[in-house]
């Protein structure tokens, strides 16, 4: 068994120490366990479980701090970015997407799922999947967000869309139109 940090905002650091320093995703993901449900007392809210929507985290009180907030989605990136394998990675995903609501999962926690799932992706070869998530990606106007002055590096979505994307549009000689919108052929790999 893991042993959990004492602050919160440690468990950044020990989730990402255990996936690339250990080499122990499955400690890593009981870690993050441990963050849920001893840490911000997450509860599992199952009242539209009859209808097939999956169940929520939530907590009814107190409200998240910011620490709290910025610690989970620092996690939930990290776990997805550092997965084994693309189905840990896209499991993440579709955990964080489904399960997760306000203030915890916000668009910019999207975003960094995204580029991390993107990262992944790309890391394993996996280029037609990437271009998907690509799509995605200017769908949701990844590229038009402006960063976060209070979020620091984390929230520099756009840059770090570019240049994850960038590995997988050469691979299919595509790169960025020049409105942002879309994809488009092309025979020189210059950066977009």
């Amino acid at each position: 068994m893991v042993q959990a940090p004492k602050h919160i905002s440690a468990f950044t650091y020990a989730i990402k120490r255990l996936c690339t320093v250990d080499n122990d995703f499955p400690a890593a993901e009981e870690l993050f366990h441990t963050l849920l449900f001893d840490r911000l007392r997450l509860l599992i809210h199952a009242d539209n479980a009859a209808d097939n929507v999956p169940a929520k985290y939530t907590r009814a009180q107190p409200p998240f701090t910011d620490e709290e907030i910025m610690t989970f989605q620092k996690c939930m990136s990290t776990l997805i970015r550092y997965s084994p394998n693309t189905e840990f990675a896209l499991k993440y995903v579709c955990f964080m997407l489904s399960h997760f609501d306000a203030p915890l999962r916000t668009r910019h926690l999207e975003h960094s799922a995204l580029i991390n799932i993107i990262y992944v992706l790309h890391t394993f070869k996996a280029y037609n999947e990437a271009l998907d998530f690509i799509r995605i990606g200017l769908e949701r106007g990844i590229l038009f967000d402006l960063p976060n002055a209070n979020r620091g590096r984390f929230d520099q979505s756009a840059d770090i869309f570019r240049s994850v994307c960038y590995p997988v549009l050469v691979y299919h000689k595509l790169r960025f139109s020049d409105d942002n919108l879309s994809l488009e052929p092309t025979n020189s790999y210059r950066r977009t």
